[in-house]
């Protein structure tokens, strides 16, 4: 999730690019894992960077 984290502050790619680059092949499945491990959806993370 350190190299999702990045990519949300650092680029302009969309959740589901992010999510493919990540290995998930469904932009919800990437959001739910994300939310579980950082505590914050990837929506809420890139907002507060």
């Amino acid at each position: 999730m350190q190299k999702a984290s990045q990519l949300l502050k650092e680029t302009n790619l969309t959740m589901k690019e992010i999510s493919e680059e990540m290995g998930y092949p469904h932009q919800y499945t990437f959001s739910r894992t994300f939310k579980g491990i950082m505590g914050v959806s990837p929506k809420g993370f890139r907002e507060r960077s």
